[in-house]
């Protein structure tokens, strides 16, 4: 199935049925590798996914790791394609891939990273972010960890204040504009909660 047949449904019933398969075959993976001292297995689900003609979705617990992971997988891509040009690519071992996955070093590497915060994975959208009371809430809610959309009436304002968040816990990363595919944890947005095509633009962007 590919994108040109505008099959959206028949596309997200694919990517369902997928990752159902791919969470079982991750489990008899881990089954017929592991060995008596390993970690419990980890989570099943993919942080990649390639659909042909459209493209790669990477995934992670916030929006820097998720690009990392896609940074990851664009690298492997080229030695594929590197290897393939002059001879013939050749995945590894599976035993061996699962004793680097889980690696005694590096579980101990994971056991050692700071537990999530409560809102992590969380996308807020704060209504009158630009001043007082939403302003506040936004940057109470970036530091429990979520990912922030600041909305006000006044697109300056809600900008503004995304700026300074974006200036805290996101130094160098580009705010709004046409660069939000690019961002970090926020982006401001102007909306008018009164008008209806006003909030559906919002959330379409």
């Amino acid at each position: 199935m590919g994108p040109a047949t505008g099959d959206v449904a028949g596309l997200r019933s694919a990517i369902a049925a997928g990752l159902v398969e791919y969470r079982r075959d991750y489990e008899a993976y881990y089954n017929r590798c592991k060995r008596a001292d390993s970690p419990a297995m980890r989570d099943p689900n993919p942080t990649v996914v390639l659909i042909p003609g459209l493209g790669m979705i990477a995934w992670g617990k916030n929006k820097s790791e998720s690009r990392v992971t896609a940074e990851f997988y664009n690298c492997a891509v080229e030695v594929m394609r590197g290897a393939e040009a002059i001879d013939r690519y050749e995945a590894m071992d599976q035993q061996e891939a699962f004793d680097i996955e889980y690696w005694s070093l590096e579980e101990a590497k994971l056991r050692r990273m700071p537990p999530e915060k409560e809102l992590d994975r969380q996308v807020i959208v704060v209504i009158g972010a630009g001043a007082g009371i939403g302003k506040a809430t936004a940057h109470r809610l970036i530091r429990e960890g979520a990912h922030i959309v600041c909305v006000d009436r006044n697109e300056a304002a809600a900008k503004q204040t995304a700026a300074e968040i974006m200036a805290e816990y996101g130094a160098g990363i580009g705010v709004g504009g046409s660069g939000i595919s690019d961002c970090g944890p926020v982006i401001g947005l102007g909306c008018d909660i009164t008008n209806r095509t006003s909030v559906a633009e919002m959330f379409r962007t």
